[in-house]
């Protein structure tokens, strides 16, 4: 009996390239300048981490239009519930909206006194990110949006240095101080050092689900690629709490200007972003039927059709049924509504 793997067999069918797209064969190469992401705890050094009232743990609420920023409510040791603002790509370490998580305490000095500037994506760049490793030919960005695109560089850089230039102090004594004990906090503490702080020190239970998504604006329009092969793309979930996932496609030309279904496979602690693969399409992007599909999917609303045991129980005049009030036993009090 011949064998073959199932990306050998599906390469057969050219006609139908969402079958192969459909297989998250992502392998991304990051530029030199990621150092990438801290390695998380194995599940037993977080468990005694948090029986030695070392860690604090809880489910992480990304704020709704930044999702470079989170926090967590916990119970600390002395039994109050307080929160934990966790902030920044690399303090997230590849936590995503919903999952539990185990967060270690910064130095008071890193303790938020007043709200600061707004965070910013400090890797967004104007052109498309695809992996020098694809053979595809290379996307070219809309030149129509680049002059805008270099302004809003522009201004995330200023935006950055701002928030350099409030965070300085903080950082300057990064090095010298150890983390705080969740044991040792105490009222006069937030009300001297601020909101206290985290970073993520590794993944209880991930809360991966499927995410409506759309290509990312920076990418070329449908038509400009001469080329079907495979190329790395990012895609933008419609729910603002989820980073940019990276998928690998066969058809970017379909998939410019539509709605379609991602999912999360993995996020490697080299790879800035997490990495996924194409589920299905939905339609395309403005359309009345495929934005309603979007927002009761994201909203997790059932709306397939019902099976046939359901329908069963309907009466059998379907459409045509009229009240018959001795027929439904209402007039001799038989029967009653609540």
């Amino acid at each position: 009996i011949a064998a073959c793997r199932m990306d050998e067999c599906l390469r057969v069918y050219s006609e139908h390239p969402e079958l192969l797209d459909m297989m998250g064969s992502v392998n991304l190469s990051e530029a030199d300048s990621w150092s990438g992401y801290p390695e998380h705890l194995t599940s037993v050094q977080i468990q005694a981490g948090l029986k030695a009232s070392v860690l604090l743990q809880g489910t992480l609420q990304i704020a709704p239009y930044n999702y470079l920023e989170g926090s967590i409510y916990t119970k600390f040791p002395d039994g109050k519930e307080r929160r934990v603002l966790i902030v920044g790509r690399k303090d997230m370490n590849r936590s995503v909206q919903g999952d539990k998580i185990a967060v270690k305490l910064h130095p008071k000095s890193q303790w938020r006194k007043a709200p600061s500037a707004a965070l910013v994506d400090e890797d967004e760049d104007a052109v498309p990110d695809i992996s020098k490793t694809d053979s595809a030919a290379p996307v070219v960005p809309d030149t129509s949006s680049r002059s805008s695109s270099a302004e809003a560089t522009g201004e995330r850089a200023h935006k950055r240095a701002r928030v350099s230039r409030q965070d300085g102090s903080a950082a300057a004594t990064e090095d010298s101080q150890e983390p705080v004990n969740p044991s040792d906090v105490t009222d006069n503490d937030l009300a001297d050092e601020g909101e206290p702080t985290g970073y993520v020190v590794g993944i209880v239970r991930r809360n991966w689900r499927s995410y409506c998504a759309f290509l990312d604006p920076n990418f070329a329009s449908r038509g400009s690629r001469a080329s079907s092969g495979p190329v790395t793309v990012s895609v933008l979930a419609m729910d603002r709490r989820i980073p940019k996932i990276k998928i690998r496609t066969r058809q970017l030309d379909v998939l410019a200007g539509q709605r379609f279904v991602v999912a999360i496979d993995s996020w490697p602690k080299e790879s800035r972003y997490p990495q996924g693969h194409f589920v299905r399409a939905l339609g395309d992007a403005g359309d009345k039927a495929t934005e309603t599909e979007v927002l009761l999917l994201e909203h997790d609303v059932p709306f397939q059709p019902f099976t046939k045991n359901v329908l069963s129980d309907l009466p059998l005049e379907g459409s045509s049924w009229l009240f018959d009030a001795e027929r439904d036993q209402v007039s001799c009090g038989k029967r009653q509504d609540i």
